[in-house]
């Protein structure tokens, strides 16, 4: 699990564990911050989700999905980023 800061442009590595706040540059993109954190596991990955946490009612709720085989021009992250431009 990862949390995105855009204000810091990285991310919060809870996989990492020997360091208690681990700061990683990142792009802002789901692929971007994806490929990163598969790289630092020497890994590949296959599918990507944002949620959003309502404590208010208890439960998370799928924002995006980005998976690595679709083109990345049809990313919804990224069209939903041009089209609040």
């Amino acid at each position: 699990m990862i949390c995105y800061v855009a204000e810091k442009k990285g991310y919060l590595d809870f996989n990492n564990r020997k360091y208690s706040f681990n700061l990683e540059r990142s792009g802002a993109s789901l692929r971007q911050i994806a490929s990163k954190v598969a790289d630092s596991f020497e890994r590949n990955w296959s599918i990507v989700t944002e949620y959003t946490y309502s404590y208010v009612e208890g439960r998370h709720r799928t924002v995006y999905t980005v998976v690595k085989t679709d083109l990345p021009e049809r990313d919804p992250d990224q069209l939903a980023q041009k089209r609040a431009r």
